[in-house]
């Protein structure tokens, strides 16, 4: 197997993939490929499941919508999903929804902001 696949992939990684490459007769970018399409479809099953449980969570506390100046056309909300956990989700006017899940209630809402960000300036 040539070496110039896997370039950018830890050596252990990059074993694995020419093993089963070797193994099924597909080509390493084209399994490289697939790999990239699970993860990318693992994670946002995850955001969905997370945005679900904060969502759930908030219905009960009723939180108080934020917004920034830095974000125009976002609203924040942050509550408390557990004993121990907080969540924060942030939607755009534009129909993008971001969330995440922590203990400290001001970083999670940083985190969530940041991704906000991200997807503002187009990243």
């Amino acid at each position: 197997m040539d070496d110039q696949y896997f370039l950018d992939l830890p050596p252990d990684l990059a074993a694995e993939i020419a093993t089963i490459s070797k193994r099924d007769g597909i080509h390493p970018l084209e399994l490289s490929r697939r790999l990239l399409e699970l993860g990318v479809a693992a994670e946002r099953a995850y955001q969905d499941a997370l945005i679900e449980q904060i969502e759930g969570c908030m219905a009960k506390s009723c939180p108080v919508e934020r917004k920034f100046d830095e974000l125009p056309g976002w609203t924040f909300r942050t509550s408390a999903v557990s004993i121990v956990s907080y969540g924060a989700i942030g939607r755009s006017a534009r129909g993008d929804v971001v969330a995440e899940k922590g203990v400290d209630p001001e970083a999670v809402l940083e985190l969530c902001k940041s991704k906000a960000a991200e997807i503002h300036r187009g990243g």
